[in-house]
């Protein structure tokens, strides 16, 4: 994975900032309802979470531009 990486001008840490985002979630705000506020949490659905295929072809923003994993 390394050398991968190192091939599109990704350090692991992009990668892996990227992939945990995408998996886990990132804030990307917050919702509000009069006095009620809900956070949002933007992440991959739950099946392209599951398919190993999916987050292969998973695309990266890098300083360069679009890099794909694969």
């Amino acid at each position: 994975m390394r050398q991968r990486a190192a091939e599109r001008n990704l350090s692991l840490a992009e990668v892996a900032l990227a992939l945990r985002g995408a998996m886990d979630g990132a804030d990307a705000g917050n919702l509000r309802d009069g006095d009620t506020e809900v956070p949002i949490r933007v992440r991959l659905r739950e099946d392209y979470r599951r398919d190993q295929r999916a987050l292969s072809n998973f695309t990266i923003q890098s300083r360069t531009g679009p890099v794909k994993l694969s």
